[in-house]
């Protein structure tokens, strides 16, 4: 069976157990202990009986006897502010809709997840650790199936099935993980989306939005919607109504111009993808999504400033680096600056001037071989301030990805008049 947990011994996932039931109050602990008692004994509906009695298992977690039992318990119980027989009906439900959409073969069957893999997809972690998960309504127009997404038609059932099955695949890696984190950021992006011509999309993104409420409890921690038209945003504010209140709380509408910041205010720019403003790019080998090791800063360029980043080195080593500025608008330099008097310095990069019709994202490396400094000079020569993204890591003489960790922290940033290069 796919994606099920598997039940061990004292690990690190059943400490993190023990800490999460420990964080409860007394009448929550009372709640939760009730609530399995309750689904042990089951008071004579027979709706678990069809399930395997006790074994009864959701997103791959039996509900009793398995170290992620309580998480899982606890996701229903928090949704029902930890009324008892309201959580207990919401598994009955959760349990009977599994059955009726026949969630473990759906795992197995191909529903076009080659045609859909662009529509929405799971890309590095938010600021709490969260992984984030994009829902991208463009790509539904950009592959004409637009007109396929109404609830009777065949193509739309099967798009929505899709959704199923990638929420079930993800939803049971998060609850095997071992990260400690059980909740996703969810982003929505509604670029291109039209005011009427698109009705049916809306629906469906409102059912599943309805499913994760109903059927997947508690696992979006915050939704962000990017890219929302002026038109949109009022009907949005009115139909997060149909939420309760702790939803509505966790729901953000973010129009065009503002989607980069809106992303970066709860997404670190280096985990944030390159179509969306950040320098995350998909299968990359030199920066991994999920490492914390990059030497990752962002600043803020006034207008016809130059901003310096310094990087010393006392032994060799290679170090790579990522550049991105919002809409280049901007004069870029590299060089290498040995210590030894006796030495030249090495022009990584010449002074170029970079345009919007340039790559987003600027991307080199250099191999040092003696003690000194990297210097990375940029200078804005937009009437605006620009905010500059860097991502750096020192990669050490053996050529691995672990960065040396006695190079880290040499980062300078100064505004230099002397070295001004506009």
């Amino acid at each position: 069976m796919e994606g099920v947990c598997e039940k061990s011994g004292e690990t690190s996932s059943s400490k993190e157990e023990f800490r999460v039931v420990i964080k409860l109050t007394e009448y929550q602990k009372k709640a939760l202990h009730d609530l399995k008692s309750l689904i042990k004994n089951d008071p004579g509906d027979d709706l678990f009986c069809s399930f395997e009695g006790s074994h009864a298992t959701i997103w791959g977690v039996p509900l009793l006897g398995h170290t992620k039992s309580d998480s899982v318990i606890l996701k229903f119980l928090k949704a029902r502010n930890f009324e008892v027989f309201d959580a207990y009906a919401m598994i009955m439900n959760t349990l009977l809709w599994r059955d009726e959409v026949g969630i473990e073969l759906l795992l197995q069957d191909d529903v076009g997840i080659h045609d859909n893999k662009s529509v929405m997809f799971t890309h590095g972690y938010d600021k709490e650790g969260y992984p984030v998960w994009y829902l991208v309504l463009e790509d539904v127009l950009v592959n004409n199936r637009s007109q396929i997404t109404s609830y009777d038609d065949q193509e739309g059932r099967k798009f929505f099935r899709w959704l199923i099955q990638f929420t079930e695949k993800n939803v049971r890696k998060i609850v095997c993980s071992t990260r400690g984190q059980n909740s996703i950021l969810l982003v929505i992006d509604l670029k291109s989306l039209t005011r009427y011509g698109n009705r049916d999309l809306y629906k469906v993104i409102y059912k599943y939005l309805q499913m994760l409420s109903d059927y997947y409890p508690e696992f979006v921690a915050k939704q962000l919607w990017i890219n929302v038209a002026w038109w949109y945003r009022n009907y949005c504010r009115v139909y997060s109504m149909v939420f309760d209140a702790w939803s509505t709380n966790q729901v953000v509408f973010s129009g065009q111009t503002k989607t980069i910041e809106t992303l970066f205010t709860y997404i670190s720019p280096v985990q944030v993808p390159v179509k969306y403003g950040g320098l995350s790019r998909d299968n990359e080998q030199d920066f991994h999504q999920s490492s914390t090791d990059d030497i990752s800063p962002d600043v803020t360029i006034n207008p016809s400033a130059t901003q310096r980043l310094e990087f010393h080195f006392t032994k060799p080593c290679k170090v790579i680096w990522d550049l991105r500025m919002i809409s280049w608008d901007a004069v870029y330099e590299a060089k290498f600056e040995p210590d030894s008097k006796e030495s030249y310095t090495t022009a990584i990069s010449r002074p170029r001037k970079l345009t919007a019709n340039d790559e987003p994202v600027i991307s080199e490396g250099f191999s040092v071989d003696e003690p000194g400094k990297l210097v990375l000079a940029i200078c804005n020569i937009s009437s605006k301030k620009k905010k500059l993204l860097t991502r750096v890591r020192v990669v050490s003489s053996e050529m691995n990805t672990e960065p040396e960790a006695s190079l880290r922290g040499w980062l300078v940033q100064s505004d230099d008049e002397s070295s001004m290069i506009c």
